[in-house]
């Protein structure tokens, strides 16, 4: 009996041991744990960033007014006067150009400046014309078109007052100057603010007839029959005697002449009016 009380003694002393321990160890085990350091919160200083400078309200900038384009049209007698004077430059014309327009013609706008334009036309001017044109306004093209034209070219020209033979100077007090449409002619004519003086007649004038250059030819400086002066020069003299002109001649040209003393046919070249040169 004894040794069961004990047994059952010392049972309950482990026990108690056992449970004792647990809280033992814990106390133990949180000695071993090192001591929590202290620390201490570092707090960076705020940097403001620099305040963004204010912008200032730009002051307004006054624009020119844009003037308003003006736009206006040509009518037919403004694009007819137009290319009178376009084919005037075309042909490099003297005097008046007159054309007339077989088809209707219809208005254009335009802006600013203008101006009309030849594409295409015959390469002589005549009474009846094919023309192609290009109206431009401020450069640019704006119509195109193409007309049949009947032309007058007015001119003051020649007209003989009386009949004239062949080899005949003009003389300006045989001729009277007239306006003239130059296209009803055949031939061209002679404009009556030509220097007739170096010119002679080739062929005879007509009465009230204009004066083509048909008519004309330049006056030779020496003429056959005239009493020409002959010049030769020898070993530095120069010689001179007189001759007959066997031909007409002009400037440059070798004719020949009889010397009037010696009665021979020698050849000559013209240098001046009435004046030959002898090469030996």
């Amino acid at each position: 009996m004894t040794r069961l009380l004990q047994s059952i003694a010392l049972s309950l002393s482990l026990g108690s041991a056992l449970l004792a321990a647990p809280a033992k160890m814990d106390s133990l085990m949180a000695l071993l744990e090192p001591a929590p350091i202290a620390t201490r919160e570092v707090v960076e200083p705020t940097v403001k960033a620099p305040a963004a400078p204010v912008a200032r309200p730009k002051a307004p900038v006054e624009q020119a007014p844009v003037a308003p384009v003006t736009t206006f049209e040509l009518d037919r007698t403004t694009i007819m006067a137009l290319l009178q004077s376009a084919l005037t430059n075309y042909y490099s014309l003297e005097g008046e150009l007159v054309v007339h327009a077989q088809e209707t013609i219809r208005s254009v706008e335009v802006g600013g400046s203008y101006d009309l334009k030849i594409l295409s036309a015959p390469s002589t001017i005549s009474r009846s014309l094919f023309v192609r044109y290009q109206i431009m306004s401020d450069g640019k093209p704006v119509s195109t078109g193409a007309l049949h034209l009947s032309a007058e070219h007015w001119q003051e020209v020649y007209v003989a007052r009386q009949h004239a033979r062949r080899g005949e100077s003009p003389f300006e007090g045989d001729l009277i100057r007239e306006r003239v449409d130059t296209l009803r002619q055949n031939y061209e004519l002679v404009d009556a603010g030509i220097d007739l003086s170096d010119y002679e007649l080739a062929l005879p004038t007509q009465p009230n007839r204009p004066l083509g250059w048909r008519n004309l030819t330049t006056r030779p400086l020496v003429k056959k029959g005239a009493i020409v002066e002959a010049q030769a020069r020898d070993t530095g003299l120069l010689i001179t005697v007189p001759a007959v002109a066997l031909q007409d001649g002009q400037q440059g040209e070798v004719i020949r002449v009889r010397n009037l003393q010696s009665r021979q046919d020698i050849t000559a070249q013209v240098i001046d009016e009435n004046l030959v040169q002898v090469h030996f």
